[in-house]
């Protein structure tokens, strides 16, 4: 009993000593753990959370598709095209030199360059992005370990320079940093999502067993106000204006007087948008908003405003223009030729200073000025558009005695193009200031219309019946004044030419602005054009010899493309029917007349459906858009070369035709 009693001591013993040697194993265990522990999370905290970042979670950015920007019409002016975004995982690339190789033939870069990325310590680089789809796709064929191919797209622009300065563009990565392209960019962004994922330390991709996407979601649309037609005209005619005038800049915009929807804006030498990298920063301005300049004689617009509401004048009131000089404090200013004795109309008709500025000192400084501001001289317009310049219009107190006549004629005043068009606009709408507008409505890729920009009325600067007067005193312009190069046959066009010199280095130099505004048909106008050439290299760079003749041709066009025009009486479908000016239009038949007009005279009735279809139409003399409704009407392939108007067609018309016959159409300018 004895034995067995001590036996069991011994095995308990033993048992304990065993015990306590794994307690001091465990223990030893777990003081080395919290020592790893404490050196990891306290000591070397900072290393741990990079390798932890870098080694073991990433996360790949899903950009959003961004929003398409179309015309009144829904022409897409922005596209977006799939691209790959080419990455690589530099611990995981089995064959560094291959994959260099590879990417080296096929982008043209130098295997060095893609070397240097896969030797970095990065766990993962860029090794080519923006990357056209076939391109992509030869990556991705050869299945390199390491690599990773995310799909995504590319802001691109089809009709290239065509509303560049307004539409501007994004950088590599999508952002807006030019023209709409930049103050919308929240809202044609979208909202990017993201795929997060686990790597292990040896940087293998465990995607497949721990990932989380989070999908993009897509970016709003904008529907603008431009006319893709009527921009091209624009652009097509200052480009030609800038290179055979030599001038600096050639500017122009074209808008709806009744609701100061912006048809068409830009300026001369343009870019594209696709290559912007390839042209100056200063080609990239939208100038009609940022630059400003002294207007000259357009200005007088202020002066011959202010007389009429203030009934100073009757037209045949005559007021002596001094034989074409005037001093005032010591300072001569001449006219262009030494007028006598003019009316007040043919004051303005023959853009008289010296006429002008008695006028303006009959209407006191204290009228002039209010009229400027109320027209909006001074302040920005409003327009929804980054970088607008306020121009200047120095407060009253501020004047000296010479001011007054030298803000008459347009001098000691610097304005914007927008400014100048919106406060001829209001001449030609009624009387009505407006906000000039460029976003038409915004639609959010659920559906939803976000917002829609109404037509604004900022006051009333003038009564209607001084509007009329306007109207029929820059119809004289056109007909016997300054403006007689804007004249178009069958059509009542009113407009106002100026030249100004060019201020340079603080003083005002021998070069000049010559600038022509004008707006058609006078009696209810649906078109409103200025155009403005910055130093024309001409004999005589007057506005109404540089400036006219260009709104003469936009104007032709712009008739060409809506043959409504050429009927007494109809109204423009451009108005929206919310528009607070809205009136019927006014029957006048006297002078609207298809026998006296040149710019499109089709030999034969092509809505005419006695015309058998299988009788070849005459499209000559029609813009493009008019000539493919009627080709497309008849079942026709059209073919078209060069741009304007119809010049020549083949088959000629009366030829017979069969369904689906080719049509070539030789486009060319009304000239030639």
């Amino acid at each position: 009993m004895k034995r067995k009693s001590r036996t069991l001591k011994k095995k308990s013993s033993k048992v304990n000593i065993r015990l306590a040697v794994l307690s001091v194993i465990v223990l030893a265990g777990w003081l080395l753990i919290m020592g790893k522990l404490f050196w990891l999370q306290v000591v070397n905290h900072e290393s741990v959370q990079l390798v932890r970042n870098n080694l073991y979670n990433q996360e790949l950015l899903l950009v959003a598709e961004r929003g398409t920007i179309r015309d009144r019409n829904g022409t897409a002016l922005t596209m977006n095209l799939p691209h790959y975004d080419l990455g690589a995982h530099p611990p995981v690339v089995e064959n560094p030199e291959l994959m260099a190789k590879v990417f080296s033939e096929t982008f043209g870069k130098s295997t060095s360059y893609y070397m240097e990325k896969l030797s970095t310590d990065k766990n993962f680089v860029w090794m080519e992005r923006k990357v056209a789809p076939a391109k992509g796709l030869a990556i991705i064929r050869h299945d390199f370990k390491g690599i990773s191919a995310i799909k995504q797209s590319k802001r691109f622009y089809p009709y290239d320079e065509i509303g560049a300065q307004v539409i501007g563009f994004t950088d590599i990565d999508n952002r807006g940093i030019e023209g709409i392209e930049k103050t919308y960019d929240e809202f044609l962004k979208g909202t990017d999502g993201h795929k997060s994922f686990k790597i292990d330390g040896k940087g293998r991709d465990l995607s497949g067993l721990l990932s989380r996407t989070v999908e993009p979601i897509p970016g709003g649309d904008l529907i603008l106000t431009l006319d893709r037609e009527y921009q091209i005209i624009l652009q097509e005619e200052i480009l030609s204006a800038y290179k055979s005038k030599k001038a600096e800049n050639v500017i122009g915009i074209i808008l709806q007087p009744r609701t100061g929807e912006l048809l068409a804006m830009a300026s001369a030498p343009g870019f594209n948008p696709n290559e912007y990298t390839k042209y100056p920063v200063a080609n990239y301005k939208n100038r009609t908003i940022t630059d400003i300049y002294e207007p000259g004689s357009t200005f007088k617009l202020v002066t011959a405003t202010t007389a009429i509401e203030h009934n100073l004048y009757n037209d045949s009131d005559l007021i002596f223009c001094e034989n074409g000089k005037i001093d005032i404090l010591n300072v001569s200013i001449s006219d262009h030729k030494p007028y006598g004795w003019l009316t007040f109309n043919q004051v303005f008709y023959n853009s008289s200073n010296v006429g002008v500025i008695k006028v303006a000192q009959n209407a006191g400084r204290e009228n002039i000025y209010k009229m400027a501001r109320s027209f909006g001289f001074g302040n920005k317009t409003g327009l929804s558009l980054d970088g607008e310049s306020n121009g200047i219009l120095r407060e009253l107190k501020k004047w000296s005695a010479l001011s007054l006549a030298e803000v008459a004629i347009g001098y000691e005043v610097s304005v914007t193009p927008l400014q100048l068009a919106m406060a001829y606009a209001a001449a030609a709408n009624g009387g009505y200031l407006l906000k000039p507008q460029i976003i038409r409505s915004a639609k959010s890729s659920d559906g939803s219309v976000d917002f829609s920009d109404d037509v604004k009325v900022i006051r009333r600067v003038m009564s209607p019946e001084t509007s009329e007067k306007l109207k029929e005193l820059f119809l004289g312009v056109v007909k016997v004044g300054t403006g007689k190069k804007a004249y178009m046959r069958g059509f009542r066009v009113a407009g106002k030419s100026g030249t100004s010199q060019k201020i340079i280095d603080g003083k005002h130099s021998n070069d000049y602005y010559a600038s022509f505004v004008a707006f058609f048909p006078a009696e209810d106008p649906e078109f409103l054009c200025l155009i403005i050439v910055d130093d024309p290299k001409t004999y005589l760079p007057y506005g109404g010899e540089v400036a006219a003749p260009i709104v003469k041709k936009i104007f032709t066009r712009i008739a060409n493309a809506n043959p409504h025009l050429f009927v007494s009486g109809t109204s423009t479908k451009i108005e929206r029917s919310n528009s607070p000016l809205r009136e019927e239009a006014k029957q006048e038949n006297s002078f609207m007349s298809l026998q006296t007009v040149r710019y499109v005279e089709p030999k034969q009735n092509l809505h005419d459906e006695t015309v058998p279809s299988n009788i070849m139409p005459n499209v000559k003399g029609m813009s493009l858009r008019y000539a493919l409704k009627i080709l497309g009407e008849r079942n026709l392939n059209p073919k078209f070369s060069g741009s304007g108007i119809v010049k020549k067609q083949r088959p000629s018309a009366g030829e017979r035709i069969v369904i689906g016959s080719e049509v070539l159409l030789t486009m060319g300018q009304e000239s030639e």
